[in-house]
């Protein structure tokens, strides 16, 4: 947050979590001669800080902490506040720019679109999400964190049960996924990888729209 201050009450331009160190460290705002209340012309003009000498130490440390502290402009305008972020200025704060700015960021996949869309069944999207990363806790998966635990499909216990096993290639799943591209792409063939997958949902086609075939492979996934 940035301010412009010329008239601001309070011990000068401090907050009160400042005020109070002070308070701890000199005792009372007495020794600066610059009551609680004061405004911030009381405590400097247009050559810097106007303060008495100081009479303790500690009163000696803070006047020489203040000259490391650019003084608020002094001016007959009222007071103003801004919120200032990546260099732009705003009347009022707001959650999402602020997240923005703040954020982890990595580059864009080439996979977002795919996943995030705007339409999109959110726990659909959320669990394709997690296929896509191949997080979903299948027994290759289990066994490669140690667990004791056979890799075989345990539907089929011909094949290790993998993702792309599980939702692409398992018996059943060829079953689904053929009626479903009976409808969208009669023509085309099934998939053997995730790749292909992800593939046939960023390609350009004449046979569906784009946002339908990714809502019926986001629901596929889902119930599979």
């Amino acid at each position: 947050m940035a301010a412009i201050l010329t008239e601001l009450i309070t011990l000068g331009f401090l907050d009160e979590k400042e005020v109070s160190r002070i308070c701890v460290l000199l005792g009372s705002p007495r020794d600066l001669c610059v009551p609680r209340n004061a405004t911030v012309s009381a405590a400097c003009n247009v050559n810097g800080w106007r303060l008495p000498n100081p009479r303790s130490d500690r009163a000696l440390e803070l006047h020489i902490h203040l000259t490391t502290v650019q003084p608020p402009s002094v001016s007959s305008d009222p007071d103003s506040y801004h919120w200032l972020v990546n260099g732009n200025k705003f009347q009022t704060f707001s959650s999402a720019i602020t997240w923005e700015a703040i954020r982890p960021r990595e580059n864009t996949k080439d996979w977002a679109k795919v996943i995030w869309y705007k339409g999109a069944v959110p726990k659909h999207a959320f669990n394709m999400w997690v296929a896509n990363y191949d997080r979903l806790p299948t027994r290759v998966r289990l066994a490669s964190w140690g667990m004791p635990i056979p890799t075989q499909c345990c539907l089929c216990s011909k094949f290790p049960e993998d993702r792309d096993h599980l939702l692409l290639t398992y018996e059943y799943s060829v079953v689904i996924w053929k009626w479903v591209l009976l409808r969208l792409r009669p023509t085309g063939r099934l998939f053997s990888n995730w790749q292909e997958l992800l593939s046939w949902l960023k390609a350009d086609s004449n046979q569906a729209p784009e946002t339908l075939r990714r809502l019926v492979a986001h629901t596929t996934i889902y119930h599979l």
